[in-house]
């Protein structure tokens, strides 16, 4: 009689994330930091705490825009298993800041991007050198489970 061993990794879901929360909905905002349930759950926030930072590795958990000589470049925190997760992460760009007007924009990553955290995160930042008018970015996220 022979037996085998089978090994289950198992992912936490946002909806086990998000379980013992007062209020579970991806747009609930519970600590009043301004940043949703989602947006807590794909940056390694806690839902719970009102804080911008992420616990441990102290990264800013909101996406944000730097300029240099080189043009502009945007950074974000990632899940390093954001696909196994359902999660997907969208830079858009808009010259306005009207509903319609926003849309899929597509830089190349900096030479040291992705950055590995090493706590299930990585920091990813992508280039935009060719923009020489003013725009507003964003970083959708969006949840496919």
């Amino acid at each position: 009689e022979s037996s085998e061993e089978v090994v289950l990794n198992i992912i936490e879901s946002y909806r086990s994330w998000s379980a013992g929360l007062a209020d579970s909905s991806v747009n609930a905002d519970l600590d009043g930091d301004t940043i949703s349930n989602l947006q807590e759950y794909a940056f390694g926030g806690n839902p719970e705490i009102s804080s911008m930072v992420q616990e441990g590795s102290g990264e800013v958990l909101l996406p944000f825009l730097e300029s240099d000589s080189g043009g502009r470049v945007f950074t974000f925190l990632r899940r390093t298993d954001a696909s196994e997760r359902a999660l997907t992460y969208v830079v858009e760009s808009s010259p306005e800041l009207s509903k319609e007007s926003w849309e899929t924009v597509s830089g190349g990553m900096t030479a040291d991007s992705p950055i590995p955290l090493g706590n299930g995160f990585e920091q990813v930042r992508v280039a935009f050198p060719d923009l020489d008018d003013d725009r507003f970015f964003r970083l959708k996220v969006s949840l496919n489970e």
